[in-house]
């Protein structure tokens, strides 16, 4: 009868926000697998905290924990993003995929959506095992450009089930001077999301793994990006 009580007191379902700057100041966000899990467990840790507050044994707590299947919810949150955005598990198939936002890709059907309002879209790559320096350096190449063509991109780091990758994403919204998407914009992402995907994935072998210098490849990216601005937006921003 106890533990019947206490699993009434079970939330079914436990958000928990992961604040960017505040977790990580001087750093990439890196949203891995060991964050999740020490997370989840505070949260477990504090509610059996307040259900011990209100009279229960802790035996009775752990058996009623034990019978309930809690779900916690993760979301980024970011001063310059206009709400939470939850994290997801993509499943590539039975055994691997890759955690992710859940907003729209720029190419997707549903980025049409977003015309008109200042919430975010993704670009997501998967950055192979190099020199860290210049994944860094690619990845700030991307979020330098974007912020010319007036739009700010948050890059989060997200762990894949290859150990020899992580989801590079970049959340892209609209600079406070741009305030909402429009159709120019979209069209835009998509390109530009083509160029990015395509010039980082001519840097290596997807059969060997052999990486190649990346600056070359970044010099592309500069030049191809700003051939498209001066296209699509009329001149090269910034």
């Amino acid at each position: 009868m106890e533990i019947e009580k206490i699993k009434k007191e079970i939330p079914k379902r436990i958000p928990i926000e992961i604040d960017i700057e505040e977790w990580f100041p001087e750093r990439r966000p890196f949203i891995s697998h060991e964050l999740l899990d020490s997370l989840e467990e505070d949260e477990i840790y504090f509610l059996k905290q307040r259900l011990k507050d209100r009279g229960y044994k802790e035996s009775d707590i752990d058996r009623a924990l034990e019978e309930v299947d809690i779900k916690f919810d993760f979301y980024i949150v970011h001063p310059d993003l206009p709400g939470p955005v939850k994290i997801k598990w993509e499943r590539t198939d039975p055994w691997r995929g890759y955690y992710t936002s859940d907003v729209p890709e720029v190419d997707s059907k549903e980025a049409k959506k977003r015309i008109g309002t200042g919430y975010p879209l993704k670009m997501s790559l998967h950055y192979v095992a190099r020199d860290p320096q210049e994944n860094e350096r690619f990845l700030q190449t991307a979020i330098d450009l974007l912020r010319r063509a007036g739009f700010l991109a948050i890059p989060i780091l997200f762990p894949t089930s290859n150990v020899f990758s992580v989801n590079a994403e970049l959340l892209v919204i609209p600079s406070p001077e741009k305030a909402v998407f429009n159709r120019t914009d979209l069209e835009f992402l998509k390109e530009f999301d083509d160029l990015y995907v395509d010039k980082y994935t001519r840097s290596f072998s997807i059969f060997t793994g052999t990486t190649r210098p990346i600056d070359p490849y970044i010099r592309e990216l500069v030049r191809d990006a700003e051939r498209l601005m001066k296209r699509k937006l009329g001149e090269v921003v910034g």
